[in-house]
């Protein structure tokens, strides 16, 4: 499956569960550590504006270090966001060559991979800490637990950018594989 399609299953499962964020939940603690849903909420919306710039090659900064993007209705403007996310990664090129990612410059494909994956586990943490369920394709399943494989590692372990792996039931789905290798544990509840 490409990559633009994984980043739109990746938004469309993410967006089932932020269509239900309401206030009541906005403090409820997440599988993220240090984020309850509204800091992991406004993070999400930060990522998708920094990663929608990557899709479309455009110079600045990326990721959460712009204002709260959220505003009085956060489903609303993670929809918004999400729809400007999948429109960049849509555009033809988006994909090729280098674009400016997180701290540098990087592959576009590799960014791509990283919106799905971001996306996916993000949208997994804030499921889990409002008690939603979330569903993935196999496909996208496979493809976050590949992508784990190969990034979450003692480098980027040590960056802070993951926790330490969490031991996952080999038998266990491929998805919940590639959460344990983001330091998450699946079967963690609110």
């Amino acid at each position: 499956m490409e990559t633009t399609q994984l980043i739109n299953q990746a938004i469309a499962a993410t967006s089932k569960v932020t269509s239900g964020l309401s206030g009541d939940v906005r403090s409820n603690a997440t599988p993220c550590a240090n984020f309850d849903v509204h800091d992991l909420a406004s993070h999400l919306a930060g990522f998708y504006a920094g990663s929608a710039k990557a899709g479309r090659k455009e110079g600045g900064p990326t990721g959460d270090s712009s204002p709260d993007l959220l505003g009085a209705n956060p489903s609303a403007a993670l929809a918004e966001l999400g729809s400007k996310l999948a429109d960049a990664w849509s555009t033809p090129g988006a994909l090729d060559g280098e674009t400016k990612f997180g701290p540098g410059e990087m592959p576009a494909q590799m960014a791509g991979s990283i919106t799905f994956f971001e996306t996916a586990v993000h949208g997994w943490d804030l499921a889990k800490a409002t008690g939603q369920s979330f569903e993935v394709s196999q496909e996208l399943a496979d493809a976050s637990l590949e992508l784990a494989r190969q990034i979450c590692n003692d480098q980027s372990r040590e960056r802070g950018a993951f926790g330490p792996e969490v031991q996952v039931d080999p038998g266990a789905g491929a998805f919940d594989r590639a959460l344990g290798l983001t330091g998450r544990d699946p079967t963690w509840s609110a």
